[in-house]
């Protein structure tokens, strides 16, 4: 392979005008700005993509290829009790499992998190990356001119190891981090305490199900994908019906993977080989349902970059009625 490099040429500036701002350069003094600092090739097709200019474009050719590809037949979401509650089984052991063994990594993904990397000084940054999840849910509110109550309780669903919770126990009165995993929870009430963190709870999701509370926010990022459709459906149900009235729901979830289907009977003929950390999708149609039947009246529904180029995910923002 040859280290040599290429030179950007006005032919190539021209070329990016057309495939990347699909018009005609305005001038040759336009051209030649562009080959002021002598970039490459290369230098100089990023500098397009990222431009201001390409970017309404880039939306534009986004929602078209969601428009054309989003195909939710292949999924039923459809499951009994008795089938819940044998698939939350299964992802109880998993989950609990990856809580023991990769605890941190199998919140963030990233090789620096892993049990045998982790020390004190990264373990603050893991959590420090909790900061900008919870800012989303603060950004969400102040577009649409809607005021924070520094009083209301939040529940997040999927609180692992208190990543975001933290954050939330310093901008609400109260805290319900609710997960699955029991070893996620004890690695959370251990960082709560080192942080004197006094107006959270933690409880198994079996706990949260059971028990009667309400809360004014629901709130799940980065979740509610691990669980197979059948299980995201009843998950939202029995949250959206303790959510109090005039309360919001804030929640993140695929509705399309590329190539993905879902049979119940299949999958949990086949559960002993989801040994690994799984991806599922539910379609909108399904979510749509669920808010009308609790009331919830959507504010915002926006695709949300999170699960990388494997699908479409979504940021749903709603408000529930008063009964």
């Amino acid at each position: 392979m040859s280290d040599e490099v290429t030179l950007a040429a006005p032919a190539d500036v021209a070329m990016c005008y057309r495939v990347f701002l699909r018009r005609e350069p305005t001038n040759i003094d336009a051209i030649e700005r562009h080959l002021t600092n002598r970039p490459t090739i290369w230098q100089l097709v990023q500098s397009f993509i990222a431009s201001q200019e390409c970017e309404p474009i880039k939306i534009e050719d986004g929602c078209s290829a969601i428009w054309s590809r989003q195909d939710s037949r292949a999924i039923r979401a459809e499951g009994s009790a008795a089938a819940n509650a044998e698939i939350l089984e299964h992802l109880k052991q998993l989950w609990s499992g990856y809580g023991e063994e990769d605890p941190y990594y199998s919140v963030v993904t990233d090789p620096a998190y892993r049990t045998n990397n982790i020390t004190s000084e990264l373990t603050e940054r893991f959590y420090e990356t909790g900061f900008d999840s919870a800012v989303c849910l603060r950004q969400a509110f102040e577009r649409n001119r809607i005021d924070v109550d520094p009083r209301w309780h939040i529940l997040e669903l999927g609180c692992g190891v208190g990543r975001i919770g933290e954050h939330f126990c310093g901008d609400f009165e109260y805290y319900n981090g609710v997960d699955i995993s029991s070893t996620h929870l004890a690695h959370a009430m251990t960082r709560f305490s080192s942080k004197n963190i006094t107006n959270a709870r933690l409880l198994l999701l079996r706990e949260a199900l059971q028990g009667d509370m309400n809360f004014d926010i629901f709130y799940s990022m980065l979740v509610l994908q691990y669980n197979p459709p059948p299980i995201i459906y009843y998950l939202l149900d029995q949250f959206f019906a303790k959510l109090k009235p005039n309360g919001f729901a804030f929640f993140q979830l695929p509705c399309h993977l590329y190539g993905y289907s879902f049979d119940i009977d299949r999958y949990i003929a086949d559960q002993g080989s989801h040994g690994s950390i799984e991806m599922h999708a539910l379609p909108q149609k399904y979510v749509f349902e669920l808010l009308y039947k609790h009331r919830l009246q959507p504010i915002e529904v926006c695709p949300y970059s999170a699960i990388g180029p494997i699908g479409i995910s979504y940021i749903f923002f709603a408000r529930k009625g008063i009964s």
